[in-house]
């Protein structure tokens, strides 16, 4: 699909990964995303719940440690 610019559209998005890690104050952490709520529909605010585990050996199971409710897709 071209745009009225005449460019083409950018490539869609890759998949969200399973899980990401990242480093906050010296801590490593394994996020992901545990759900989605909203959506494209018009009126509609795009929101995910963030689960994050730490990423020491024998921490990481189960349920996450903390979360976070965030607005996006992706």
């Amino acid at each position: 699909m071209r745009t009225l610019a005449g460019e083409d559209d950018p490539p869609a998005p890759s998949p969200d990964p399973e899980h990401v890690e990242i480093e906050i104050d010296g801590e490593s952490w394994s996020v992901a995303v545990l759900g989605r709520s909203g959506g494209t529909a018009p009126g509609r605010v795009p929101m995910l719940l963030l689960g994050f585990w730490p990423t020491v050996p024998g921490e990481a199971e189960g349920d996450p440690q903390r979360e976070a409710l965030v607005l996006g897709r992706t």
